[in-house]
């Protein structure tokens, strides 16, 4: 049992975090992504891919159109596995979990996630990342700017986007984050909706 948990959440599985940008107009019980830390999560190394991006391989004999160029066109999958709020870091054993089966097919799967009222910034589960990996598939998180018929909040794009404090560099404290849980996380990037 791991003693850094909060008290009275010993029982509660893992979860996925989610974020928002900054710390404009945050919902109830959301947080910014700027707040984050891998050393301070302690749901973090339960999210973490383990098994390196493998690389692709193309069968010319396999392809259904001999006039066909491999390499040329590519294929992303937007898929949502499982609510944004709660996700569970390993899956769930419930046949609502989507269990996704043709990796064949795809070359980018964008962990499709994020809702206004929880989260804008979702990385993916360690568990897909793996199984994606194992499979020459890159994975991206997702960034959702809902619109405001939705819960959006033009405020959210613009923490989205502010520069940090100067220091001689032009630094941008929230794609820097992004930066950090995606090397931390093991996955490939980000698709920006």
């Amino acid at each position: 049992m791991n003693s850094t948990l909060p008290p009275g959440s010993k029982d509660r599985p893992p979860y996925v975090p989610h974020w928002h940008p900054g710390v404009t107009d945050l919902p109830n019980g959301s947080t910014s992504i700027l707040d984050w830390s891998a050393a301070t999560d302690v749901n973090a190394p339960f999210n973490r891919s383990r098994v390196p991006l493998r690389p692709r391989t193309y069968k010319a004999e396999l392809r259904a159109n001999s006039k066909a160029r491999a390499s040329e066109g590519r294929i992303m999958s937007c898929a949502e596995f499982w609510d944004t709020r709660r996700n569970p870091s390993q899956g769930v054993a419930d046949h609502r979990y989507y269990a996704f089966s043709h990796w064949q097919y795809v070359d980018v799967l964008v962990f499709w996630a994020g809702v206004a009222d929880a989260g804008l910034i979702c990385p993916p589960n360690g568990h897909i990342t793996d199984a994606a990996h194992r499979n020459g598939v890159k994975v991206y998180g997702s960034v959702f700017f809902p619109p405001t018929d939705y819960g959006g909040n033009p405020a959210w794009v613009k923490d989205f986007v502010q520069p940090g404090a100067s220091t001689g560099d032009e630094r941008y404290p929230v794609a820097d984050k992004l930066i950090e849980a995606a090397r931390y996380f093991g996955f490939d990037g980000w698709f920006i909706n």
